[in-house]
């Protein structure tokens, strides 16, 4: 993720309570990204060994498609959560279409349209949205 991006997110978390409490019920700290990402990433790059860059803009495009929809809510939340920035899901903005499209052409660009490659993009995409629902379970009622 890009630095102006972890800084925005930083930036955000600092100004919401934290979301856990300690035993004692006092505030705790938000919780460490899921390790299940890192270990279903490090599955994924053990499969296709010669192809770990494909891996990483399979996990790459989960990260950047997450800002077309961090657009969608930041225009329905930010009216409602206003003074809060949501400066992550702000993005870039109306340049969000446009990072979106660059960031598809280096995709092509970078990963071969091979089948191992191509099988690489998708296990690092998968790994990714795996990893980051293990992290955040569905809520009661919705299927898991």
């Amino acid at each position: 993720m890009p630095a102006p991006r972890l800084a925005a997110l930083e930036s955000d978390l600092q100004d919401i309570p934290p979301l856990t409490t300690t035993a004692t019920g006092t505030p705790g700290s938000w919780p460490l990204p899921s390790a299940a990402a890192g270990q279903l990433a490090a599955q994924a790059l053990a499969r296709h060994p010669a192809q770990p860059h494909a891996v990483r803009w399979g996990f790459a495009y989960v990260v950047e498609g997450s800002q077309l929809g961090g657009q969608v809510l930041y225009r329905q939340l930010s009216p409602r959560l206003a003074p809060h920035p949501l400066r992550y899901l702000h993005g870039d903005g109306a340049a969000t279409g446009a990072r979106w499209k660059l960031f598809i052409s280096l995709l092509r660009q970078h990963v071969t349209p091979s089948p191992a490659a191509l099988e690489a993009a998708c296990l690092g995409a998968t790994a990714a949205f795996a990893g980051l629902q293990s992290h955040f379970p569905a809520p009661e009622g919705l299927p898991q």
